[in-house]
C-alpha cells in the first residue's frame, strides 16, 4: 500500500490494542522496525510518531506512559523522525 502511494511523509498513530497484549518494549520495536522499512525501502523522508493517549483505566495508562516515554526516547536519534506529544501541545495552549 505505501509503495502505490510514494508518500514523503508519514503520520503514526498507535492505538492501545498491542499495549493491552504485549509489553509497552516490544511494542516500541515494532515501531522501530516499520519506520526503518519506511524509511529505508519505501523511500519516506519524514515520519511523524504521535503519543499514544491515556484513557480512564490507571493501571493501563501506566502502560501507555512508559510506551510513550520509550518512544520517543528511542527515535531521538533518527533524524528523519520526530515524536509529536499531544498532551505538551495542550499544555503550552493552556499556558499561552
Amino acid at each position: 500500500m505505501v509503495a502505490s502511494f510514494a508518500p514523503d511523509i508519514v503520520i503514526l498513530q498507535q492505538g492501545t490494542i498491542d499495549l493491552s497484549r504485549l509489553d509497552p518494549l516490544v511494542v516500541g520495536s515494532s515501531i522501530e522496525e516499520l519506520i526503518t522499512i519506511l524509511h529505508d525501502t519505501y523511500n519516506v523522508k519524514l515520519i511523524c510518531v504521535c503519543q499514544t493517549l491515556l484513557g480512564s483505566d490507571p493501571v493501563f495508562n501506566t502502560r501507555v506512559r512508559a510506551f510513550n516515554k520509550y518512544v520517543q526516547t528511542f527515535l531521538e536519534p533518527f533524524p528523519y523522525v520526530f515524536f509529536w506529544g499531544f498532551l505538551e501541545c495542550i499544555s503550552e495552549i493552556s499556558r499561552s
